[in-house]
């Protein structure tokens, strides 16, 4: 018999309401149809729930909840406890997924595992250009992923409200850490839509989320599973130094004065130690590169002509 749980799939929406429509379509030509949508309006002003009102008429596996804005971690955590599917994914409300998304999930499943099921995206630009996002994307969204809900709510496993950035990769972490596994499929069904400038997102974020997140972060390279594993560990130190590069960009937004006001000294600290291991990383390649038997060769190799440069140089002066 083919296997064929539900999945709940959650949509934390705040004033959607350009793109919300083109996401519930996407849903909606699902090829696996054995799923419930859960759509959370975090307390939108647009036009956001009557859109969703009206494909609510139509469709009775989609639920529609209201809810008072406070942020995409307590909508999506609401959402975890409506669910009543087996399974559980995220999908950003401004996103949108291909007709086989869901099935490449169920045909990945093992019903006797908790293992945490990731798919690749694509980014999509408002300029109609898209590319393939490298290895590094894979833990830092919630969307692309499936959860087992049981085991969300049996240990307890929440998006932290306190972040304002990066709470979803805590999450993807925390369960990951109970899980032990996760398995990487080779598709790239979802399309993260970036509709404004990056430049513009970079400056909405804080010195105090940023430091949060970099603070939660390191906390999670001090553990044993992620040490163990350098596929995870290489992506923590990864998004380490990410978050320390945008709080470099925003610095140079600011004269000394403000710096020096603004920036947490321990933020401060975080870049020259960032600095201070490229320089050595540097220094270690080149002392590689001194020590290797092709330096060595072509430096004998090059000594004669050494000797005619000085000779030429000496020559020169002399003849002054």
């Amino acid at each position: 018999m083919e296997y064929s749980p539900l999945i709940s799939i959650i949509i934390p929406i705040y004033n959607a309401g350009k793109y919300i429509e083109r996401c519930l379509i996407s849903i909606l030509n699902q090829t696996y149809k054995n799923y419930e949508l859960i759509l959370v309006n975090d307390g939108s002003t647009d036009d956001s729930g009557l859109i969703c009102q009206n494909y609510i008429n139509d469709n009775s596996s989609i639920l529609y909840f209201i809810t008072k804005n406070e942020g995409s971690s307590n909508a999506r955590n609401f959402g975890i406890q409506k669910a009543q599917g087996k399974y559980i994914t995220f999908i950003d409300a401004d996103d949108w997924i291909d007709p086989e998304y869901l099935q490449y999930f169920i045909d990945a499943l093992n019903p006797t595992e908790h293992t945490l099921l990731v798919q690749g995206c694509l980014y999509e630009y408002s300029n109609g250009e898209s590319f393939k996002e490298g290895a590094n994307i894979y833990f830092a969204s919630c969307w692309g992923n499936l959860f087992y809900r049981d085991f969300l709510l049996k240990n307890a496993i929440k998006f932290d409200s306190l972040m304002r950035l990066g709470e979803d990769t805590i999450f993807n972490l925390e369960y990951i850490k109970l899980v032990k596994d996760f398995k990487i499929i080779n598709c790239n069904y979802y399309h993260y839509c970036i509709n404004g400038d990056e430049t513009s997102l970079t400056n909405s974020v804080t010195f105090e989320s940023l430091m949060l997140f970099i603070d939660r972060l390191q906390n999670k390279l001090k553990e044993k599973y992620i040490q163990k594993n350098s596929f995870l560990f290489n992506f923590v130190q990864c998004h380490i130094n990410e978050q320390i590069e945008t709080a470099i960009y925003k610095i140079k937004q600011y004269d000394a004065i403000s710096s020096s006001q603004l920036i947490p000294a321990y933020l401060v600290t975080l870049i020259i130690a960032k600095e201070e291991r490229e320089i050595e990383l540097l220094n270690y390649k080149f002392k590689k590169i001194r020590c290797s038997k092709a330096y060595r060769l072509g430096k004998f190799i090059l000594r004669p002509f050494s000797f005619f440069r000085r000779t030429l140089q000496n020559n020169r002066i002399c003849s002054h």
